[in-house]
């Protein structure tokens, strides 16, 4: 596979480099450190770089380190473009995880690490409800948890109502889709 300059600087910006040999034809060394992988270029004598990576371990679902990551991809996404529904709502998740509890919040529509006071709702589910709705994305789970009485819910429920319609902006789901690359 050969890349530009720019796709491999796209590429490690957005924090995935797909494969882990590539050829590259930029004259010269580099050294590149991306967000899951670190790259070393080595020049042959054709003028191309073979890149050779070395996986780093991705950040286990809401560990801190996880927490940390997120809030270092929410704060690099300047132009985040958050719907009024999500904007309005401030929910306090108490996620349980493997006997332990793990406090966290939805604030404005940004996952952030700890409760917040005076939440509009308070949510409490297992972990694997958690991954599926707020990293893969998939809300549908949420109501399937509530009717298994997997997901309680208490507070004001009416600032969850248009949430039902809510759909991922673009910038959001590329958001959470970077969130989902890095999340072990």
């Amino acid at each position: 596979m050969r890349l530009t300059r720019t796709a491999l600087r796209e590429s490690r910006d957005r924090g995935c480099v797909e494969n882990d040999k590539f050829l590259l034809h930029i004259p010269g060394f580099l050294r590149i450190k991306s967000l899951l992988l670190f790259i070393d270029l080595f020049p042959f004598p054709s003028g191309e770089l073979a890149i050779i990576s070395k996986e780093r371990p991705m950040p286990k679902f809401l560990s801190d380190e996880w927490f940390a990551k997120v809030d270092e991809m929410t704060k690099a996404a300047a132009s985040l473009e958050i719907p009024k529904a999500m904007k309005d709502v401030v929910v306090n998740l108490t996620v349980e995880n493997g006997g332990a509890t793990v406090a966290m919040c939805i604030d404005g529509g940004i996952i952030r690490k700890g409760h917040v006071p005076r939440a509009d709702v308070d949510m409490s589910m297992p972990a694997e409800y958690a991954l599926s709705i707020l990293v893969r994305g998939d809300w549908s789970v949420g109501m399937k948890g509530w009717v298994a009485r997997k997901i309680k819910l208490s507070g004001n429920m009416r600032k969850l109502i248009p949430l039902q319609v809510y759909k991922e902006t673009a910038s959001q789901e590329a958001l959470r889709k970077q969130i989902e690359s890095i999340t072990g």
